[in-house]
């Protein structure tokens, strides 16, 4: 039982489940060889396809004909070990007084996905969504106030970043994990679009004092929130 794969957990959600069915099939080969053999369960253990006995790796025991037939993969339900994702994002901004625009001058962010299962599409990922950046310095969805349509429909109006402007990334997986997740991997991607956007309003208000309360964070809204300030 799991509460789905939603947040990037696919490769934790899949895994878990395959990573325990594997385990509880195991369990049962051993128990099989040991009322069969009378081999101790604990001197076992699973490999090049065959139960092998750890005190004498030449004593082997096929799966076929001598284990197989009695075995299944079905459990019960048991503790659930569960897992959430998580990332971090600093940024440091120059904010123009004058002219209400912001630059991102540096960021550092940071999630802990485990074991990279595989970088590129988790390099694409996080270049892609850019922790949600994007979302707060240009992404706007403009809505006609009678009927809702979306006014700019295209990426001529709705202005985004290209691949050609991406940050530089280093992804560093960490080896030999002994953990209980499928091959030492977590997760990562959606969780990134968190915490860049209040990371830059945390920026901004510590640069010049002003809080903003709407994507994205636009020269109109800077000068309009740096003017009740200066009415204040």
């Amino acid at each position: 039982p799991d509460f789905g794969s939603t947040g990037s957990r696919s490769t934790y959600c899949g895994g878990i489940v395959a990573k325990r069915a594997c385990e509880d099939v195991k369990k049962k080969l051993y128990h099989l060889a040991h009322e069969k053999y009378g081999v101790p369960e604990d001197d076992l253990e699973f490999k090049g396809g065959c139960v092998v006995r750890i005190s004498n790796p030449e004593e082997k025991y096929m799966l076929f004909p001598h284990l197989m037939g009695k075995v299944d993969s079905v459990t019960g339900c048991g503790h659930v070990h569960n897992s959430t994702i998580f990332h971090l994002q600093f940024v440091e901004v120059e904010v123009d007084l004058e002219m209400g625009t912001f630059e991102i001058v540096d960021h550092f962010g940071g999630s802990d996905a485990g074991v990279i299962v595989n970088p590129l599409p988790v390099r694409n990922q996080m270049q892609s969504f850019f922790a949600g950046i994007d979302i707060a310095c240009m992404e706007e969805t403009v809505w006609d106030p009678n009927d809702y349509r979306v006014l700019n429909p295209s990426n001529i109006d709705y202005k985004t970043r290209t691949f050609n402007d991406a940050v530089p990334l280093v992804l560093e997986s960490m080896k030999n994990v002994d953990n209980d997740y499928p091959f030492g991997a977590v997760g990562v991607g959606e969780p990134l679009l968190a915490p860049g956007g209040p990371a830059i309003r945390m920026a901004i208000y510590n640069a010049c004092g002003i809080k903003l309360n709407s994507y994205p964070y636009s020269p109109a809204k800077i000068l309009k929130a740096l003017k009740e300030k200066e009415a204040n």
